[in-house]
């Protein structure tokens, strides 16, 4: 099993999702994610809180 996790800082583009399809991961944890962000072939698990501004 292929396990990655990056912190975005809140970014997300077209580049941020071809790396992170390219790496070809089983499971993602990432952090700080844009309400922008979408990742095909993945289930994702939002928090309920919202990050800070």
């Amino acid at each position: 099993m292929r396990i990655g996790t990056w912190n975005l800082a809140g970014r997300w583009s077209d580049a941020h999702l071809a790396l992170l399809l390219e790496a070809d991961c089983d499971v993602w944890l990432l952090t700080e994610v844009n309400e922008r962000t979408s990742l095909p072939g993945y289930a994702l698990h939002l928090t309920q809180a919202r990050m800070a501004a």
